[in-house]
């Protein structure tokens, strides 16, 4: 299929947009979320910490250099980049999970339910972590790192569109409307605010860009 308009629902490098080129899309990419820094203090940084995306990650040590007592801690993530910036931060203790919901299971499986999380995420963020740790009585401390501002703009009809984040999609939708587009999730919480609106969603296997493409690649050879 060629001329297949797709709309990125953000900017992406020049290699990544060659990709989508080559295969024959009519590529257009707008930022529809921002990610702002917020000033943030604690008191008290627990042995374990959960960071979700990398957003939190870059904006929690942009103030905080790391130090060397927190090496040591537990550190759980989602996603694999998230873990390899983390690895790169110096944490030797890292276990990392696809999705929030998944995180949230293990979380409760850990060998003492009394412990205490300290979670650094943004202001804008799913519930599901912890909803479920404090249904369990469980300590979750939020550190509220950064937020997401919504950036809409008004697009034409497209025929398909990436979808990074559930926010990406709230940001969409506030100037524009799905009609007939195929969308592509990054991953299921994407596909599950994309749902309501949609019953043309294709969701990557893994959160990454590379999978992403794939799902497109695999629309355009079959259509």
């Amino acid at each position: 299929m060629t001329n297949f308009r797709l709309l990125s629902t953000k900017e992406l490098l020049p290699p990544q947009k060659r990709r989508f080129i080559e295969w024959g899309c009519d590529l257009t990419a707008y930022n529809f979320i921002r990610i702002k820094p917020l000033t943030f203090s604690f008191s008290t940084l627990h042995e374990h910490l959960i960071f979700t995306s990398q957003n939190g990650v870059n904006a929690f040590f942009e103030p905080y250099p790391m130090q060397a007592q927190w090496k040591s801690k537990k550190v759980f993530c989602v996603g694999e980049k998230t873990k390899a910036l983390l690895k790169a931060k110096g944490f030797t203790w890292i276990y990392m999970e696809e999705n929030a919901n998944a995180l949230a299971e293990i979380l409760l499986k850990q060998e003492n339910n009394t412990k205490a999380f300290s979670f650094i995420c943004g202001k804008r963020r799913r519930p599901e972590i912890e909803n479920k740790l404090k249904e369990h009585n469980i300590t979750v401390d939020c550190i509220e790192t950064y937020t997401t501002e919504l950036q809409s703009k008004s697009f034409g009809p497209q025929d398909g569109i990436l979808f990074f984040s559930p926010s990406g999609v709230e940001s969409y939708l506030q100037k524009n409307k799905l009609g007939t587009a195929q969308c592509f999730a990054l991953g299921p919480t994407t596909a599950a605010a994309l749902a309501p609106h949609s019953s043309d969603i294709h969701t990557a296997k893994k959160p990454t860009l590379d999978h992403l493409g794939l799902c497109v690649h695999q629309y355009l050879n079959t259509n």
